[in-house]
């Protein structure tokens, strides 16, 4: 991805679907989840679901953001389903 952004589309395994934009943002590619499935009643809770409540934008730690279009659709759908796991189990990972 050179410049710009990205919107994809993904299904999880279970059938759930996610939207994501995809952003240059230069040394990284940001992820940001426009559109996900409800959280049916649990915490929004950046510290457990990964993602920052103001914008939208899945969290990394510093240095291990994703570097190209490529790792950003992996990180994406790995994010997708972890998203499903909270949602049916409430346990956090990472």
């Amino acid at each position: 991805m050179v410049g710009g952004t990205k919107d994809k589309l993904y299904r999880s395994l279970d059938g759930q679907y996610f939207r994501f934009t995809l952003v240059d943002e230069g040394a990284c590619v940001g992820i940001y989840c426009t559109g996900h499935p409800d959280l049916r009643g649990r915490a929004r809770d950046p510290e457990k679901l990964h993602l920052y409540a103001r914008n939208n934008q899945l969290c990394f730690h510093p240095g291990k953001e994703p570097r190209s279009e490529a790792e950003a659709k992996l990180r994406a759908r790995e994010w997708a389903e972890y998203f499903c796991r909270y949602v049916k189990t409430g346990k956090v990972e990472g």
